[in-house]
């Protein structure tokens, strides 16, 4: 994992490639991120341990403050102003995905099933 230091804490990039950015995040309680969006990706946030809340701002203002527990998770679409910040010692996964990523991406012709 290449480790990256910040001033709230610590990111490890775990995986990258052209469709997806997995890094594991340790913050410090108190620690928060600039207030910033992205280009392209989206940002997703899953809580390991500790508490995180995430601020979100549209170009008319203020929209949302989600606190995530450990097991909760949320994302940021591409183009919203974000923010987030540690109300405890923080462990958690954060994705960087392309857009166009959708559940939505099978094209069935049939039914899978089980042979008997």
């Amino acid at each position: 994992m290449i480790k990256h230091g910040k001033k709230w804490g610590t990111t490890f990039l775990v995986f990258k490639n052209e469709f997806i950015k997995i890094c594991f995040i340790d913050i410090k309680k108190g620690g928060y991120s600039s207030k910033h969006s992205h280009k392209v990706w989206t940002n997703h946030f899953s809580v390991i341990s500790g508490r995180l809340k995430i601020y979100q701002w549209t170009d008319e203002g203020f929209q949302d403050e989600t606190t995530l527990n450990p097991g909760e998770s949320t994302f940021i679409p591409e183009g919203i102003k974000h923010k987030f910040e540690a109300l405890t010692n923080v462990q958690c996964i954060e994705v960087y995905t392309p857009p166009k990523v959708s559940d939505e991406d099978i094209d069935r012709d049939d039914t899978g099933g089980l042979i008997k």
